[in-house]
């Protein structure tokens, strides 16, 4: 628990110099934003196995947030009518801001006038905006952008990426659904995050059923599994659109569909290069399967 500095010390050392230390959740802190207002640069901020409903805000600060047991036994989930997301990072948070070992549920997500779609609500468990946070051993589940305001559709039912070069590893992404794009993640950029290691399955969006890339998204997707996502419209596990250009590297797409339109397709992937907002795409894929994937267009 954070104790201020002595006069003493003061007078040994002609000034205050704070050291990192750990803030234990809920030994010496009821809840987790409640550490996290007290926290500075370099802090860990402990959290006990349990389910916290709450909402956090990293608050711009350099600052660790895990848990001591990991995913499966310590959940944030937002409290009920709380209209924002479960996780907010929008204060250029950096690398050294990092959440690790959480399950992550409920949630509202954050507003973006995005200059393609409009008005939206995007990120409902964990919202992303201009910031470049590390996401760790995390676990999605169950996470939902409804279009919850009238005329307002919802991407992003997971994590929205919007311009930051997000570091996202060791994650699953589990039964996640938007209205709109990307079931489990909404990636807007421009920006270059790292997405490596994540389980990606049974999310469904209209556009791009787990993951969905867009104005100038590129980064990475490296060994990663996307396995039985739906699209209702196009790229039943991803969708690259609108001059964004990933590497994906590793990657197993299998089992993925995309349906309710036939005259589209992309089962496993989707890349689209024209319509509004559009521009020229050139992902990289290198060492992918694609297996057991259907469509009921094209390209399964």
């Amino acid at each position: 628990m954070r104790i201020p500095l002595t006069c003493i010390s003061c007078a040994f050392f002609f000034g205050s110099f704070a050291t990192a230390e750990d803030l234990d959740v809920p030994a010496d802190f009821p809840s987790i934003q409640e550490a996290i207002d007290v926290a500075v640069i370099g802090d860990v901020v402990r959290v006990s196995p349990g389910n916290y409903f709450e909402n956090i805000d990293f608050l711009g600060k350099a600052i660790t947030v895990m848990s001591t047991g990991g995913a499966s036994v310590t959940g944030i989930k937002a409290p009920p009518g709380a209209e924002q997301p479960t996780v907010r990072f929008a204060s250029k948070e950096s690398s050294n801001s990092i959440l690790s070992g959480f399950k992550i549920g409920g949630g509202y997500g954050g507003p973006l006038q995005d200059t393609v779609f409009g008005p939206c609500i995007v990120g409902a468990g964990i919202y992303c905006y201009e910031s470049q946070p590390r996401i760790e051993f995390c676990e999605f589940l169950s996470n939902s952008v409804d279009g919850p305001l009238s005329g307002i559709d919802g991407h992003g039912g997971g994590l929205a990426i919007i311009r930051g070069n997000v570091e996202v590893k060791g994650c699953d992404f589990i039964g996640n659904r938007s209205v709109g794009h990307g079931g489990a993640i909404y990636i807007v950029g421009p920006c270059e995050p790292r997405i490596e290691d994540c389980l990606f399955e049974g999310n469904d969006g209209s556009w791009g059923g787990a993951v969905t890339c867009t104005e100038q998204a590129n980064g990475l997707f490296s060994n990663c599994i996307f396995r039985g996502n739906t699209a209702f419209n196009v790229g039943g596990g991803l969708y690259v659109r609108s001059g964004s250009s990933p590497v994906v590297t590793g990657v197993l797409f299998q089992e993925n569909i995309q349906t309710g339109n036939p005259v589209a397709g992309g089962a496993a992937v989707t890349v689209y290069g024209g319509g509004n907002g559009g521009g020229a795409c050139f992902p990289q894929f290198a060492d992918c399967q694609f297996e057991m994937n259907v469509a009921e267009g094209y390209g399964g």
